[in-house]
């Protein structure tokens, strides 16, 4: 008798495991989920993070893939005009989520097809809300350009482009944003222009005499010069 009871017992609380067990969520299907259930869905990752526009070449797994119904219940008919991609069949990404401690969430979401692909990051209020939006990746790109996204642990987007110039080394060029949570957006607070064209040097004193046997100018790459020219005496420079 005790073990009919023990048995009932251990019946009655492995069902009642089974019913809390949590529900294991797909944005697959054409019937939207919460808000919740959406952002839920997401991988957290980890900071400092980067994603390089390499990444965006191979198609990403169907088991992360977002309806447009999904998406839609998400994302504003505004935004969604900007962002989506010709071709991508109205599929989306769930590449992975950040969250701040008591503030905003945010999402990156890619869209992937044979000619295209993007990401973006999407920021949310607690309440999951749509606050703003900032286009982070794309492709195809510059054959001679790489661009990376770099977020840090202070909730800083940064947007690196890379170039090798023709000397065999790297220039680097970055946008820097942060949300603007007040202003619905993503403020630009720091700018380093990956330049087209390699600052020249600029020459004070080339249009003195240089008759001196020790007179011309004495390089050392692009952007080291030293220049001598004669001085107000014979037996004188001036650099």
């Amino acid at each position: 008798m005790k073990r009919a009871w023990i048995a009932l017992i251990l019946f009655f609380l492995f069902l009642a495991v089974g019913c809390h067990e949590e529900k294991k969520i797909s944005l697959q299907g054409e019937e939207p989920v919460t808000p919740a259930d959406f952002v839920r869905f997401f991988e957290p990752l980890s900071l400092p993070y980067t994603l390089s526009d390499t990444s965006l070449r191979a198609k990403p797994a169907d088991s992360i893939s977002i309806s447009l119904a999904n998406i839609k219940t998400m994302l504003p008919d505004s935004v969604l005009k900007k962002i989506k991609l010709k071709g991508a069949g109205g599929r989306f990404y769930a590449i992975g989520k950040i969250t701040v401690p008591d503030g905003e969430t945010y999402l990156l979401i890619g869209q992937y097809s044979r000619s295209a692909s993007l990401v973006v990051v999407c920021a949310f209020n607690k309440e999951n809300k749509f606050i703003a939006l900032l286009e982070a990746l794309s492709m195809p790109r510059k054959k001679d350009i790489s661009r990376s996204l770099v977020i840090d642990r202070r909730f800083l987007f940064t947007l690196v482009q890379q170039r090798k110039n023709n000397e065999g080394a790297i220039n680097e060029g970055k946008e820097v944003y942060v949300l603007n949570e007040a202003a619905a957006n993503y403020t630009l607070i720091m700018t380093e222009a990956l330049d087209e064209k390699p600052t020249e040097l600029t020459n004070p004193i080339d249009t003195l005499p240089s008759t001196h046997r020790h007179a011309g100018d004495y390089v050392n790459g692009k952007m080291n010069l030293v220049s001598v020219r004669d001085g107000r005496k014979s037996d004188r420079i001036s650099f």
